[in-house]
């Protein structure tokens, strides 16, 4: 069975920065340490504090220099964000949302569903733990 500090292993061997101090801080993301794991794929949850004025402040030009080494991993957690350039379920200022995360084995980590898509972790876990035991097509 799969932990938490596996994934996050596989993740920093792989040279990603997904679960760098850096980018956590910036996200103010926390990591649940609960992995589901089955047929349908390894999942996590993290959840992060939406801020306005540091995702404004993010997205002012600049050069991929002055983003630093955690530029990566942020632009990875921010997928659905860059799309379609703001998330509809980021809810209110302040507010902590869920977010389900895939672990591959490449160390690659995936938004599964949408960015900050649950207000609780309880309806975060459930849906992780729904998506590992289903088999994949």
């Amino acid at each position: 069975m799969t932990d938490i500090n596996e994934i996050k292993k596989r993740n920093a061997d792989a040279g990603r920065f997904f679960f760098a101090k850096g980018t956590l801080s910036f996200f103010s993301s926390r990591v649940n340490p609960e992995v589901y794991e089955g047929p349908g794929g390894v999942f996590f949850v993290t959840s992060e504090r939406y801020d306005s004025r540091v995702l404004e402040d993010f997205w002012k030009p600049r050069t991929p220099d002055a983003l630093g080494s955690a530029a990566g991993a942020a632009f990875a957690m921010l997928d659905p964000v860059v799309s379609r350039g703001r998330s509809a379920n980021r809810g209110a200022p302040g507010d902590r949302r869920y977010t389900v995360r895939q672990s591959r084995e490449s160390g690659d980590v995936d938004t599964f569903g949408e960015f900050q898509q649950y207000p609780s972790l309880y309806a975060a876990k459930a849906a992780a733990s729904k998506l590992a035991k289903e088999p994949t097509q």
